[in-house]
């Protein structure tokens, strides 16, 4: 059946795309954050530590936008879910001869300099 917009010069009809599963997507922005020699932590990074200011004055509010919905909880998963994840994640442990075991639960280092989860 036509589109009802078919009659305006110049639009193109949009092609049908199935829907993506979560694995599919995934893929697609793991294989955007490779194409630019970042890794995952370095993504994360430079998504939080972007200011407002920032963000408005070189015209990406959507960033701006995604990151404000998500630490205000108005996604489908929130912080919280995202952080119970990380800790329940196999990938995050560190195996008990590491020398990152002592810094588990050690106070003298700020966690900010501490690069495993758990």
């Amino acid at each position: 059946t036509p589109d009802k917009d078919s009659s305006v010069p110049g639009r193109k009809h949009a092609k049908y795309t199935s829907r993506r599963t979560p694995e599919a997507k995934l893929a697609t922005i793991f294989q955007a954050i490779q194409d630019v020699n970042w890794s995952f932590g370095d993504f994360l990074f430079h998504a939080f530590s972007r200011s407002s200011a920032q963000a408005q004055n070189d015209g990406s509010r959507s960033h701006t936008t995604y990151i404000d919905k998500f630490l205000k909880g108005g996604n489908t998963h929130g912080v919280g879910a995202i952080l119970r994840l990380w800790l329940k994640s196999p990938m995050g442990s560190v195996s008990a001869g590491s020398e990152l075991v002592s810094q588990m639960y050690n106070l003298k280092i700020p966690y900010d300099e501490i690069k495993a989860v758990r």
